[in-house]
């Protein structure tokens, strides 16, 4: 009798065990769901946090750059006026400049005397001498170391020979007189003359 009843049993306690199992792995499916949604809300949040932090510092950040743009916009601003204000008195300062180099140059002008001449006086004159050796020409007073005499001869006598004795030696003999002398009294010979007398 007890070897018949044997597969019952067996059979019922495996399907006891079985409802156990299932219960407890239902049970665990279950724990285990929670804890996975448990977690998930509780990462999803902190993702949240972090998300509302990064943005928040974000914008902070971007007002501190803002802010920053803001302050070099105000320098650059201010930078520009005074380049320009800079410009303006340097453009001022040259005209002043000018002006008073314009007025000190004509000032200058006006109190220099013109160039003077180093020529004090010149007298020019054409003498003949003829039939005779030597001549006197009268000429305003000067002063001889400061007198400059030139010559410029001719003769109307063919005679190579006698030519050379025709060409004339002229000096400032004094300082009211041109002395003018030959070796030859034939023929014409004809002086112009130039004295300058310088200051």
């Amino acid at each position: 009798m007890a070897s018949l009843s044997l597969p019952i049993n067996i059979k019922k306690l495996m399907d006891a065990q079985t409802a156990t199992i299932n219960t407890n792995t239902d049970a665990k499916t279950a724990a285990v769901d929670g804890n996975v949604t448990a977690k998930a809300a509780v990462i999803s949040t902190e993702v949240a946090n972090k998300a509302i932090d990064t943005q928040n510092t974000v914008i902070a950040d971007g007002d501190v750059t803002q802010a920053q743009i803001n302050a070099m916009t105000t320098v650059n601003g201010n930078l520009d006026t005074n380049v320009t204000a800079i410009n303006d008195n340097t453009d001022a300062k040259h005209v002043i400049t000018d002006a008073l180099v314009t007025s000190e140059a004509d000032r200058v002008i006006a109190a220099t005397p013109p160039p003077s001449s180093v020529i004090k006086s010149i007298q020019r004159g054409q003498s003949v001498l003829s039939g005779s050796y030597w001549m006197n020409v009268a000429v305003a007073q000067v002063d001889m170391s400061k007198s400059f005499l030139t010559v410029t001869a001719s003769n109307d006598y063919s005679n190579s020979v006698n030519a050379g004795k025709l060409t004339p030696l002229v000096s400032l003999s004094s300082s009211v007189n041109i002395y003018i002398q030959r070796t030859s009294s034939l023929g014409s010979s004809r002086i112009q003359w130039e004295l300058i007398e310088y200051v």
